[in-house]
């Protein structure tokens, strides 16, 4: 039997909530990046701007599961925590809403660190969490590295700071690039990831895209 939604549009045709609900949600994200847009249009964000996205985003939390309003609440929300906006918390929006917008396309980024950058060949293999050790470097798009590892320890998962040999299965790479990667620790990290993985086939090394999708499985 077929049944009808009890609301009608304004022919008397019954309308389909689960569209129309995907269309105010696709609206919303569209907005989002529009308002994100503008924001970069002087090149740079401030403590205000900061703010207004933040009441943006916390009147509009019906997108709390849609890319890209989930990272980007979380994030500026870490940022705004102890009630100001810094230098590098500036730098690192303005990074993230131009890689929301298309601005900037990570996947360049890294590809043009390719050369020393070696994640695993493609297709990345599964992740598992239970008994398995992660380590993590750079910064990402998904939140904090705390919450990151806090994700990992409450799927049974343990999280180390440093590579070891022999015991870290996966090391994750954070989705925000940087250019002088080869002289920072999380250059290093990497480096050392490389050479045990050639030792001793692991860890692991992925992009933080990979560990994402595990995250919401």
């Amino acid at each position: 039997m077929r049944v009808f939604n009890d609301k009608e549009d304004d022919h008397g045709q019954p309308i389909n909530t689960h569209i129309n609900a995907s269309r105010v949600l696709s609206r919303t994200i569209d907005e989002l990046i529009g308002i994100s847009k503008g924001l970069l249009a002087d090149g740079l964000i401030v403590q205000t701007e900061a703010i207004f996205l933040e009441k943006w985003l916390t009147r509009n939390r019906d997108c709390t599961e849609i890319w890209p309003y989930n990272i980007l609440y979380s994030r500026i929300q870490d940022m705004l925590e102890d009630g100001s906006l810094d230098e590098e918390e500036q730098t690192e929006l303005f990074s993230l809403l131009q890689q929301i917008t298309g601005q900037i396309r990570v996947a360049d980024e890294l590809e043009n660190m390719a050369c020393t950058i070696a994640f695993n060949e493609k297709p990345y293999p599964d992740i598992s969490f239970t008994g398995k050790q992660f380590c993590f470097t750079g910064k990402f798009l998904f939140g904090s590295r705390k919450h990151c590892k806090e994700i990992v320890t409450s799927k049974g998962g343990k999280v180390a700071d440093k590579m070891f040999e022999k015991t870290v299965d996966y090391l994750i790479v954070g989705s925000v690039a940087s250019r002088d990667w080869r002289h920072s620790t999380h250059g290093r990290k990497i480096e050392e990831a490389i050479e045990f993985r050639e030792k001793y086939n692991q860890p692991v090394i992925l992009p933080e895209s990979h560990f994402v999708k595990f995250v919401y499985s």
